[in-house]
């Protein structure tokens, strides 16, 4: 009787050590989750604060120099006093000049003299 009673204890006793194993696996693993979930939660607020710098920068509007303005006239095909005019008045003009480059490059020579007419500038003849 003893030997039976000594098996089950044995028994138990290994169904227990199981049970404390799985439960000890168990909360090893529920750590690992845990930890990785906030490693997923610190990334997407990262994220998140990116895109709110993102959304900001593309708020505020583009600024475009004075090299911008002459290169883009050349890339035009404007020579001479015919550049210098209209470079004259975009780099006067800050509203003018971001008009003029949002435009798609071969609608632009159109749209400047469009605007340099309707602000009054006399153009000379100009021959590209």
């Amino acid at each position: 009787m003893n030997d039976y009673l000594e098996a089950q204890y044995e028994k138990v006793a290994l169904g227990i050590n199981t049970m404390a194993d799985a439960i000890k696996e168990g909360n090893y693993l529920s750590n690992k989750l845990q930890d990785v979930a906030e490693q997923q939660v610190a990334m997407t607020r990262r994220q998140v604060e990116s895109a709110e710098r993102q959304a900001i920068v593309a708020e505020r509007p583009r600024l475009y120099s004075e090299l911008d303005v002459w290169d883009m006239l050349t890339e035009l095909g404007l020579v001479g006093p015919y550049r210098m005019q209209c470079y004259q008045f975009l780099c006067e003009n800050d509203q003018k000049k971001r008009q003029v480059f949002g435009i798609p490059p071969e609608m632009r020579l159109d749209a400047l003299f469009q605007f340099m007419t309707a602000a009054g500038v006399r153009i000379r003849d100009i021959i590209l």
